[in-house]
């Protein structure tokens, strides 16, 4: 673990609330509220010897200055036609030649023959001297790389509402929030090297920036009440403002900054006007009314808006990432929320006492569920990527539940859910009506902007939420058809209580890989398939004790009691998809039915994802512990 990185977060929240009654039926509330949290992730050298020890847990190392980058990764500085800047064939992590003359060593962090750090601009490594331990790539897994990261989220919120019971049938609540937030970026990577000659980024993969982005959002409802029957209508207006510029020229993203050496300085951003507020009315309507006296019915209706996340709204906003090779990523700086619009009806019944009945039929459209990339060569420079919200999802089914109220010596509940999930895949293909890219030199002259609206009349498909529709295995296998849950609660004598839990699950959503040549749109086959069911069983046994004030509990609690091995994903590592899942689909000797099949483990045979993410559920666990409450 010595050549791990530290993670560091601090939380901080602080809330005050003022409740005022302004008569017998009319009262509001103000709450103010901030919160604050900041992670980091990096290495700490406490003592400045130029090595990060186990044992060191101080302010990490932020590769502020040129200098410091210098001194934990090695090498020297060039100074040409006036410019000074990294000279990479003296950045190679080990001094001089000593690794291509040794190529099976592997160096202690502190061996003096390499540095701290490793930097993937290696030209020794490039010309194939050296075989990393076989990695496949330029990656070295005993060598840790340079690295800091830092994120900062702080926002303040003022909210305020007011109730009012207007009259006997009528309750009136009206309300609004305003929320600032600061966010700050500071990540420097080295495992894609860097470009050109300006600190940091000719050392690191780099994204760095500070926003203020803005919400805001009032509502209005009326709680009716007449006979039995409740009636909730109302309306909500939501805005935000992400704090983002549009481009002078969108076919001119940036200005392109060159030193005396003509190498490359800054991809400057050319921007300019803000792209401002945005606003979105949500009209919501919900009704409930009595069938008998042991049933009732309820109906709801309403639309909701989904602010962009951080990470969509922000990422290479500035364009210090132009290490990137062959084409950048970035963001377009106009952001669409992802809108939904939700249906639903129920009915609750009570046959006896003390048994009860619940079914619901749902239905949700989400529009700007996904995205589309649209490539833009500038000018001067690479290719540049810029990612838009597109497409829509649909979910609907079915949720039942059974459930027995405490009476006598058990209580129990039993939930059946049936789920159909889709999303929009585009069916562009090979058509060139249907274009996403788009060259300066050729396009300006046609197209004013960038003409990003052309998506809405692009066709597509719907299809499952798979295990590859998106980077995230776990996100994309969460689409389950049939789900089931159980709780059953005994109570012994003597204050002993025994509860079981237990969930089942079908499997994730797969398109197998075989019968691909002869498909014009898709690499996969339009057969849907599905993995392995999940399922587990839980088990507590805990007694209840009271002394004084006190109340103890003390328990012991058995989890996967079957110790059933749950395969939630199987691995879908970046330029490795295909592999991972043939992997799984026929085993590591590629043959159908001899017994090794459904290996999530996928081409480097590890248990987890590219961010160490696990693809089986829990192993077996045994809890035990003590409950402590004071009445």
């Amino acid at each position: 673990m010595a050549g791990a990185p530290r993670y560091k977060d601090l939380g901080l929240v602080g809330y005050a609330k003022w409740t005022h009654t302004l008569s017998p039926k009319t009262f509001y509330e103000v709450q103010l509220s901030q919160s604050n949290k900041t992670s980091e992730i990096g290495y700490a050298d406490d003592n400045g010897d130029g090595y990060c020890d186990i044992d060191e847990t101080g302010d990490f190392i932020d590769f502020d200055s040129r200098e410091e980058y210098l001194k934990y990764v090695g090498g020297i500085t060039k100074t040409d036609k006036g410019v000074t800047y990294i000279d990479w064939s003296t950045v190679n992590g080990y001094d001089g030649n000593y690794l291509n003359e040794h190529p099976n060593d592997i160096l202690s962090l502190k061996d003096p023959n390499r540095s701290f750090f490793y930097s993937t601009i290696d030209p020794a490594y490039m010309e194939n001297k050296v075989n990393f331990w076989a990695t496949g790539g330029t990656f070295r897994p005993a060598y840790p790389a340079a690295l800091y990261r830092k994120t900062v989220r702080n926002f303040i919120t003022l909210k305020a509402d007011l109730t009012s019971q207007i009259s006997f049938n009528h309750q009136i609540k009206t309300g609004g929030q305003f929320r600032i937030h600061y966010v700050e970026t500071n990540q420097l990577q080295s495992e894609l090297g860097g470009a050109g000659h300006q600190y940091p980024t000719e050392a690191f993969h780099v994204d760095q920036s500070k926003f203020h982005p803005k919400e805001a959002a009032v509502y209005l409802q009326d709680r009716i009440e007449y006979g039995g029957m409740i009636i909730n209508v109302g309306a909500r207006v939501d805005g935000y403002d992400n704090d983002t510029e549009n481009f002078i020229n969108d076919f001119h993203p940036w200005d392109y900054i060159v030193d005396a050496t003509n190498s490359l300085l800054e991809l400057r951003p050319s921007r300019g006007n803000k792209v401002g507020w945005k606003w979105y009315f949500s009209p919501r309507l919900g009704v409930s009314h009595p069938v008998s006296d042991r049933m009732a019915m309820h109906y709801s209706f309403g639309k909701f808006v989904q602010y962009p996340n951080f990470v969509t709204l922000y990422s290479d906003y500035n364009f210090t990432n132009y290490s990137a090779s062959p084409a950048m990523v970035s963001v377009w700086p106009e952001q669409e929320p992802m809108r939904s619009t939700a249906y639903e009806i129920g009915l609750q019944w009570a046959p006896i006492s003390d048994i009860s009945l619940d079914g619901v039929v749902y239905y949700r459209d989400v529009e700007n569920y996904s995205k589309i990339s649209w490539g833009v060569t500038p000018y001067k420079g690479q290719m540049v990527y810029f990612e838009t919200p597109w497409g829509h999802a649909d979910s609907r089914g079915i949720e039942a539940t059974i459930e027995k109220r405490r009476s006598g010596w058990w209580s129990g509940r039993v939930t059946y859910s049936y789920s159909y999930i889709k999303a929009a895949t585009r069916m562009g293909g090979n058509d060139a009506s249907q274009r996403t890219d788009f060259k300066a030199a050729i396009d300006s002259s046609q197209y004013a902007t960038l003409p990003v609206n052309l998506a809405d009349y692009y066709p597509y498909r719907e299809d499952n939420i798979t295990m590859r529709s998106t980077t995230n295995p776990l996100a994309g296998g969460y689409d389950r058809t049939h789900r089931f849950g159980a709780i059953m609660t005994f109570f012994l004598p003597v204050n002993f209580e025994l509860a079981a839990i237990g969930n089942a699950m079908s499997g994730f959503k797969y398109f197998p890989t075989e019968n691909t040549e002869n498909d014009p749109w898709f690499n996969v086959s339009p057969k849907l398939r599905e993995g392995p069911w999940n399922y587990w069983l839980n088990l507590r046994l805990s007694w209840e004790g009271k002394v004084g004030g006190v109340r103890m509990r003390p328990f012991m609690e058995v989890r996967n009691v079957t110790n059933k091995e749950n395969i939630l994903a199987y691995n879908n590592t970046p330029f490795n998809e295909s592999v991972d899942q043939r992997i799984f689909e026929l085993g590591r000797d590629s043959k159908a039915n001899t017994g090794d099949e459904q290996d999530p483990k996928g081409k480097w045979n590890v248990p987890f994802d590219w961010f160490g993410r696990y693809l089986y559920g829990p192993a077996r666990q045994i809890w035990v512990g003590l409950e402590v409450g004071f009445y």
